[in-house]
């Protein structure tokens, strides 16, 4: 690594993520898509003890996720606080924007497992992030779209996600190990949402870093 991007990268600002609780939103998902009736009481109490739980599990992880994000990819973070809403259901799935998750909430035996599926789906979505906080760079978009328009046979979800999933990769295999990857692998099979298993045969049959590779001097060229 070159001095040049070694001081590129230490003057880089990696934001930090902030869960929140909004009664308002909450209880818009809960009325619209679960029950006829908000129980704040109730809900609110679950989404906090979630948070509780959940926050310094992620601050543990987070500096060198999101910094590693950017130096693998060539992007930068725009936002010096990312807000990640955190309510009792999800809509379908978790979103990135606004970046919604709902609690993965198991029997107390179940927190750590289901934690770490939490963290592993915030990544997920803190990548979609660092996707839009690049606005309207044209070489972003570029770059972006010619990894995506290399698959034209796939469905428009496994399309764009074949990147997302390369970087994931990466994260996956330097903090988490082999069969958290393949977990999530594995996982995605049973997704309500089509495209994402396909995704990932793709960045396997590909390879991750030739992935990530291509993108970057895609992003170099003019």
């Amino acid at each position: 690594m070159g001095k040049e991007r070694q001081r590129q990268e230490k003057g880089s600002m990696i934001p930090k993520v902030e869960f929140v609780y909004s009664m308002i939103y909450d209880k818009v998902i809960i009325e619209r898509y679960y029950k006829k009736e908000y129980n704040f009481e109730k809900f609110s109490k679950r989404v906090r003890k979630f948070i509780k739980l959940i926050e310094p599990k992620w601050k543990k992880v987070e500096k060198k996720i999101l910094s590693k994000l950017a130096n693998i990819s060539g992007l930068k973070w725009s936002d010096p606080k990312i807000k990640c809403y955190v309510t009792t259901h999800h809509f379908w799935v978790p979103f990135s924007d606004p970046l919604t998750m709902g609690v993965f909430y198991g029997k107390k035996a179940e927190h750590q497992v289901r934690s770490e599926y939490f963290i592993h789906m915030l990544t997920h979505e803190l990548i979609h992030q660092l996707f839009i906080q690049q606005g309207w760079s044209k070489r972003f978009s570029k770059a972006f779209s010619k990894i995506r328009d290399k698959y034209k046979k796939e469905i428009w979800n496994t399309k764009n996600h074949v990147l997302l999933l390369a970087l994931h990769k990466d994260i996956l295999l330097k903090y988490f190990g082999q069969k958290a990857l393949k977990k999530q692998i594995e996982e995605t099979k049973y997704y309500r949402t089509a495209g994402y298993y396909e995704a990932w045969q793709i960045v396997e049959k590909e390879g991750y870093q030739n992935i990530i590779s291509e993108f970057r001097s895609l992003l170099k060229a003019r």
